[in-house]
């Protein structure tokens, strides 16, 4: 017969008093820390989670870095554009003054002071940041002007640098050419994301204009028995020709009843007979509403889909069907005439629109003092019509500047947009790691005393087992 000595009972009790104290440590720890885990022993399964979450948060606060230091960029820039616009702006001023002048001295006076305003503006644009060049484009490294013959004046890049935060992107630099060069006639600028570019015509008319992209109607390729859903024509935000969009069906129940659907390689979302407004959304966050209660039995495969629009620059009172061609042809309320590549026109939304210059504004301030200076060579009636060209130019490219800082403020937005969903994300990734880190106090207090009570016990009991004696065993 088996019998548990009072050396071995003695044993027992030490290893219990041993682990006991281990726990009331490791709670005491977690008490006085307001952390539950401490390395990943502690709890391997959490301490996944919360070096996942970690991660998470690691990865935000980088984009917020990211957004902070592009504002400093789109300041920096936003100030130049800003002084660059108030120069044109008293350049202008001045060729109102000079119409009303007919003393040479004073036309000479002015001939300095539009001299002062063309050097200053050409520091303007050659400003720069520890980055680079402000208005080089994409050649940050690259001094956009220089002194030089009008054709080559500007050296720096024609396409703006852009920097990607939190998966959207943000133009931070701006090709000088497109700040500094306007006229009456160029080609369309589009600036977006519906897929809309400029087309081949020769636009007219100076200003930004909104361009809306409106979807108008969804087509499905047939054999899948798939239509639209209900809110299919003023929900879906896809446009595109056949193909451009397509749609993976999966009949997981074989007669058509149930099964799954995808949008352009999006995430599968379940659907069933029932179904008469699908909402299915692709990668990119296009949107179609599907309506499946037909869907053929046993289709399993992809369907190409058609979505039509329209394209309106008054906010959708008048419309244009997209032809999806090289070059469409459409009006502002203003009367600016605007050409449309809408071959790539993927999705709806709204873009800026605006006019690619061609015209030099270092090239009109030279202009300009040199007339200013050969006040005395010309007659009354040379005067007027040179300083009126002057004038309508000037105020031409004064237009366009306005219209490049309300670009750069739009872009300024939609950081704040970006940075402010980010910190958010942040915020709510650092509330469920917290969750998953703190101590639980009450529980562990409770569980504290709770061990503090069993080891007195331990003790208690093992004191007794050291008053045996031999009688106890004869007993």
């Amino acid at each position: 017969m088996f019998r548990i000595t009072p050396s071995h009972q003695y044993q027992l009790g030490r290893t219990q008093a041993q682990q006991h104290n281990v726990k009331i440590n490791e709670l005491s720890r977690q008490i006085s820390s307001g952390k539950r885990i401490h390395s990943p022993s502690d709890d391997p399964a959490d301490q996944k989670q919360i070096l996942d979450k970690q991660s998470v948060i690691s990865h935000f606060e980088n984009q917020v870095a990211i957004a902070n230091e592009v504002r400093g960029e789109l300041n920096e820039s936003f100030t130049q554009l800003q002084t660059a616009q108030q120069l044109i702006l008293t350049a202008r001023d001045l060729a109102l003054q000079a119409q009303q002048t007919t003393d040479t001295d004073e036309s000479r006076v002015l001939s300095q002071e539009v001299s002062a305003i063309s050097e200053t503006l050409y520091n303007v644009a050659n400003a720069r940041n520890a980055g680079g060049y402000l208005f080089s484009g994409t050649e940050t490294q690259s001094r956009p002007f220089v002194p030089g013959d009008a054709s080559t004046r500007y050296q720096g890049a024609e396409t703006a640098a852009v920097v990607s935060v939190a998966g959207s992107t943000v133009t931070t630099r701006l090709s000088g050419n497109h700040v500094f060069t306007t006229g009456g006639a160029g080609s369309t600028l589009v600036r977006g994301e519906t897929g809309a570019a400029g087309g081949t015509g020769t636009s007219s008319g100076h200003g930004e204009s909104t361009l809306t992209v409106q979807h108008v109607m969804t087509a499905f390729s047939p054999g899948s028995g798939i239509t639209p859903g209900t809110q299919s024509a003023g929900g879906d935000t896809i446009i595109g020709q056949l193909g451009v969009h397509q749609l993976v069906v999966n009949d997981t129940s074989g007669n058509g009843s149930a099964g799954t659907v995808s949008l352009n390689g999006g995430a599968p979302v379940n659907y069933s007979n029932t179904d008469t407004s699908l909402r299915v959304e692709g990668p990119r966050g296009e949107i179609v509403y599907l309506d499946t209660t037909s869907v053929s039995p046993g289709f399993s495969g992809t369907v190409d889909i058609t979505a039509d629009g329209s394209l309106s620059l008054d906010g959708g009172n008048t419309t244009l069907p997209i032809d999806f061609s090289i070059n469409q042809t459409i009006s502002d309320p203003d009367g600016n005439v605007r050409h449309i590549d809408s071959r790539s026109i993927v999705r709806t939304g709204n873009d800026s629109v605006s006019l690619s210059g061609n015209s030099d504004a270092f090239v009109e301030l030279s202009a300009f003092q040199e007339t200013l200076s050969s006040r005395a060579s010309m007659t009354r009636a040379q005067w007027e019509a040179a300083i009126s060209e002057h004038l309508e130019s000037l105020e031409q490219l004064h237009d366009h500047m306005l219209g490049v800082i309300g670009e750069q403020s739009v872009d300024m937005k939609q950081l704040d947009r970006i940075q402010e969903q980010t910190e958010n994300q942040s915020f709510e990734a650092q509330l469920i790691l917290n969750e998953l880190q703190a101590t639980d106090i009450p529980d562990a207090v409770v569980q504290l005393q709770e061990i503090q009570n069993l080891t007195q016990y331990t003790l208690a009991t093992l004191a007794q087992i050291g008053q045996l004696s031999v009688l106890d065993f004869l007993r």
